[in-house]
């Protein structure tokens, strides 16, 4: 049991460690300068962006800090916002509902997982609370694609294309940012391999059924539960 905890607690500080947060302020405005308007759908599309974009973009990530972003359904005032942005990148994998009803303007909108659609998970449609924000479904495929950290490349490499295209002038600084952040993400990737490798059966138990991109890429051998984080779990 205490080494299956120490191995859990190595992934977690090593996905923590990738998606570090960065405690940035949003602005509420565009700035003069030229820097893109770019909105997101979750936070790891925020930090790809910010890596990537540096001063060259302006990064909004609106969703409420007390809301899960991938259920969270924005007003008619921000989706408008949406619509004006520059880009509006999504992660794809039925992330964000609100983004298959909202009419958003095709030609800025970037799925950032379509390279890889052909290999998503299927999820099989969970129905589940959390709390007083209610039931909801995962959906038919499982959305935390960039737990895989072959993937989040594949997304980053996304975002800095879509960049590259509406700022041609930039292509170089992007793909700069976009090779030392997929050093990072190479190294994490390789890591995690190396941990599991060492102890290829060890059991793990994940408290929600969001860590399957995690378990097929390091061939985890993980259960996922439903323990809700306002709840005890049950004694059996």
């Amino acid at each position: 049991m205490r080494l299956a905890t120490d191995h859990a607690r190595s992934l977690c500080m090593l996905f923590w460690l990738a998606l570090a947060l960065h405690g940035s302020s949003m602005a509420l405005a565009d700035e003069p300068g030229g820097r893109l308007s770019v909105y997101v759908v979750n936070y790891p599309l925020q930090y790809f962006a910010e890596r990537i974009g540096g001063d060259q973009v302006m990064v909004e990530f609106p969703a409420p800090a007390g809301e899960d972003p991938a259920f969270w359904r924005p007003s008619a005032e921000m989706i408008s916002a949406y619509q004006k942005a520059d880009s509006i990148l999504l992660n794809g994998a039925a992330y964000a509902k609100w983004t298959t009803t909202a009419t958003l303007p095709r030609s800025r909108v970037v799925d950032t997982s379509r390279e890889f659609s052909t290999r998503l998970i299927a999820a099989g449609g969970v129905t589940h609370s959390h709390g007083a924000t209610g039931t909801h479904a995962h959906g038919n495929f499982a959305f935390t694609t960039w737990l895989d950290f072959t993937q989040a490349a594949a997304q980053a490499k996304a975002v800095t294309d879509a960049f590259s295209r509406k700022r041609p002038e930039g292509q170089a600084s992007f793909e700069r940012r976009f090779r030392e952040l997929d050093r990072e993400l190479a190294a994490l990737d390789s890591r995690l391999l190396a941990i599991a490798r060492a102890a290829p059966d060890r059991p793990l138990l994940a408290s929600h059924p969001v860590y399957q991109y995690l378990a097929r890429r390091y061939h985890l051998n993980l259960k996922s539960v439903h323990w809700e984080p306002d709840r005890v779990p049950p004694e059996g």
